[in-house]
């Protein structure tokens, strides 16, 4: 099946989509369509002996996305010589951008964009453990709107979206999760998550390599909570089932889930 893709602008070609895909077992001359009907796009590849393909695409009158037109494009990709033998599908909807630091200024699609953020955890205003109702929400929403915020970083990786995942089902019997990007419409802020497809370890090994401080949680139930619990018996299903946090993000992607 398709493990993983990517598609994208050329950092120094805007005209250029780069394509890359991964199959899930090293399969060589498997067949894949990449389809991208409003731009009349539609390449047949054929997977290495690593299971992997690239390619570049040339692309005329390309709209790029922005905050004010969200403009985004169809793909699907296909796994088989036919639709109808098609052993994986996967569609999304892309939005293309440019994205590039010049001197202190942020530039999106070559016009400057200020982004004014804050990054916060789930810790109660005033102290005293975890942020756990409306109030304490209200409250921490409303100190970043008098901040000038129009953006919230979370620190959620994709361990702890799987996890999350895997509660819901459990504990509420429910295919569900936390989105990646949230739009708050009363306080007019986006909550976004920049790390919810890093995995844990990576982000450990990121911090180990730059010297980076680690703030201890001081939580008295912090590792003994269900959350601790699901996360150990993810470890236990991902040492039988190889890639398995992987394959949920996956799934929930492939399955529409909203936000996702």
């Amino acid at each position: 099946y398709i493990e993983n893709y990517s598609l994208q602008l050329d950092r120094r070609t805007p005209k250029q989509l780069n394509f890359s895909l991964q199959l899930s077992a090293k399969e060589a001359n498997r067949q894949v369509t990449l389809s991208i009907p409003e731009l009349k796009i539609r390449q047949m590849l054929t997977t290495d002996a690593n299971g992997h393909v690239s390619t570049s695409l040339k692309v005329r009158k390309l709209q790029l996305w922005s905050p004010e037109v969200p403009k985004r494009y169809g793909v699907s990709l296909t796994l088989g010589p036919t639709d109808s033998d098609a052993s994986d599908m996967v569609s999304d909807s892309i939005g293309f951008r440019t994205i590039e630091t010049r001197g202190k200024q942020l530039l999106l699609n070559g016009q400057p964009i200020f982004l004014r953020g804050i990054s916060i955890h789930e810790e109660k205003p005033n102290g005293g453990g975890r942020a756990n109702g409306p109030e304490d929400a209200h409250t921490l929403l409303s100190w970043a709107k008098e901040l000038g915020c129009n953006k919230l970083a979370l620190g959620h990786h994709r361990d702890d979206a799987v996890n999350t995942f895997f509660m819901n089902l459990l504990d509420l019997g429910t295919i569900d999760c936390f989105k990646p990007v949230t739009y708050l419409s009363r306080k007019d802020l986006t909550m976004i998550r920049p790390l919810v497809f890093a995995p844990e370890q990576e982000i450990l090994k990121a911090v180990n390599r730059q010297n980076l401080p680690i703030v201890k949680n001081v939580c008295p139930i912090d590792h003994k909570t269900e959350r601790a619990n699901v996360d150990d018996l993810v470890r236990d299903l991902e040492a039988m089932y190889p890639g398995l946090p992987n394959k949920i993000i996956s799934a929930m992607q492939k399955g529409e889930l909203a936000g996702w």
